[in-house]
């Protein structure tokens, strides 16, 4: 799969899309997520939404990740931080809708593992209010 990068004077910072799609117009989409595992991938959305979303490296404050056990098999974790400051490295997928967004949570909701939270991530400059998925309970 191939893709456009394109530069966000706005955010001083690259983002990435599907090639020929020409101006991102996503950050004004109602949902982005920020994920920090397997979903990193963009080749999974596809499978995922139906489509490649517009994407972003990505940084959210306060939180950290884990590998814990869950049944037998260890498992990413994105965790709250002591630290406000620590900083956490991701991606943020940009622009899904109601729709796509209710499929991500079904993927990583599975196994009552993870529940959907809100918070802001930087790209670049830019600070981004998207969704991410934390250790339920």
């Amino acid at each position: 799969m191939s893709f456009d990068a394109l530069y966000d004077d706005q955010a001083w910072a690259l983002v990435f899309g599907p090639v020929g799609a020409g101006p991102f117009e996503d950050w004004r989409r109602p949902y982005h997520v920020f994920v920090i595992a397997a979903l990193q991938d963009p080749a999974r959305w596809t499978d995922l939404i139906g489509r490649q979303p517009p994407f972003a490296p990505a940084l959210a404050y306060g939180f950290r990740r884990a590998l814990l056990e869950v049944g037998g098999e260890k498992l990413p974790f994105m965790l709250e931080a002591d630290d406000p400051q620590r900083a956490l490295a991701g991606t943020v997928f940009l622009g899904l809708d109601a729709d796509e967004l209710a499929r991500v949570d079904a993927f990583e909701q599975a196994g009552d593992h993870r529940r959907r939270i809100e918070l802001e991530v930087a790209v670049g400059k830019r600070r981004v209010d998207a969704m991410s998925y934390v250790k339920h309970g």
